[in-house]
């Protein structure tokens, strides 16, 4: 999905967040592919303002009951901030009505 979605000209990044979960599930074997993967995606900071809305998505969806993690609302605000589409396999994480997804089987 990745390579046909940069050869249609997409710019693909990613943030501290995914990077961290990315390398949380890599064995060693595969670390070598996920270097080449991470060596070629553009780089988003999280920035404060992004820091503070993955706060407020947190907050809010709890008063309705739903739990989002913090690495997941950080990856959503930081989305949100860039401008970007989530590339994601769990869309359920990421209620927010203003991203935009794209689902990975």
């Amino acid at each position: 999905m990745f390579n046909a979605l940069s050869v249609q000209g997409n710019r693909l990044g990613a943030c501290c967040v995914s990077i961290a979960e990315l390398y949380a599930g890599v064995s060693q074997e595969r670390r070598t592919a996920a270097d080449r993967l991470t060596g070629v995606l553009d780089y988003y900071d999280v920035s404060p303002e992004a820091a503070k809305e993955a706060g407020r998505y947190r907050f809010e969806f709890a008063r309705r009951g739903i739990a989002l993690s913090t690495a997941d609302t950080l990856i959503a605000a930081t989305a949100i901030d860039q401008g970007a589409i989530l590339v994601t396999g769990n869309t359920k994480d990421f209620p927010m009505e203003e991203i935009q997804l794209l689902e990975h089987p």
